[in-house]
């Protein structure tokens, strides 16, 4: 029997969290949401190190000294690595950049998006460092490595300077917005290479790849297919796979 190779899953949000109770005792306990649920049944069946975003109040009590604790913690299989943000990384990057700009814009809402050069900044910073976090937990260039959502968009391609032989893929899991709406935003392009940085970009609906093949087209200088976009000599596959398929 062959063994499955092991993952490495990236994501704002983490699978666990570590909180106090009244009492200053340290308690565990998944985090709410799909993509957590869906994704923690995966690495208990693969293994692996999934990063993300510490956020409980007792997370930094229950790490080692390279920030990792085994999870889940009442049948440990798989590493959690912790990545820390301040207050205001998180308020620009995620409630800014991400929350109150890319959610609203993807989804087409009547809200207009609001875009800022303080929030984009901090979105790049921690991107950048989600990255950073990658390169050292990567057991070897054979690991592929499992991004998740609009808030790490530009992950795959500041880990692919670093190691241009890592192998990426990135589930977009919200609608990706039509070519019009995409340029309210003042960054698409650098979202959009950010983006092609991965190996395999998926999102939900056929509508979305569509939308997604348009912008690239539109706003860069590559060649696409139907399923494709070529990025030097690299071919970056864009497909539709709703989440729960392997």
């Amino acid at each position: 029997m062959i063994e499955p190779r092991r993952l490495v899953v990236v994501s704002n949000r983490e699978p666990y969290q570590h909180t106090y109770d009244d009492d200053r005792n340290i308690h565990w306990s998944p985090t709410t949401g799909g993509v957590a649920v869906a994704l923690d049944a995966l690495m208990r069946e693969r293994g692996g190190v999934w990063i993300a975003h510490g956020s409980g109040a007792a997370d930094r009590e229950v790490v080692d000294a390279d920030d990792r604790v085994l999870v889940p913690p009442d049948a440990p299989s798989y590493t959690l690595r912790r990545l820390w943000l301040n207050d205001l990384e998180s308020t620009k990057y995620y409630e800014g950049f991400a929350n109150e700009g890319l959610w609203p814009l993807c989804h087409e809402a009547h809200v207009r998006p609001v875009f800022r050069a303080s929030d984009w900044e901090s979105y790049q910073l921690v991107n950048n460092r989600f990255a950073e976090v990658i390169e050292t937990e990567l057991p070897d260039l054979s690991a592929p490595v499992f991004i998740q959502d609009y808030h790490l968009a530009l992950v795959a391609a500041n880990l692919r300077h670093r190691l241009p032989g890592v192998k990426t893929g990135l589930f977009w899991h919200i609608p990706w917005p039509s070519s019009g709406r995409l340029r309210i935003c003042p960054w698409r392009r650098d979202l959009l290479a950010g983006l092609l940085g991965n190996d395999l970009i998926a999102f939900q609906l056929d509508r979305d790849r569509r939308n997604f093949l348009v912008a690239a087209r539109e706003e860069l200088p590559v060649e696409t297919t139907r399923n494709t976009v070529r990025v030097g000599n690299r071919i970056v596959a864009v497909k539709a796979v709703p989440i729960g398929v392997d």
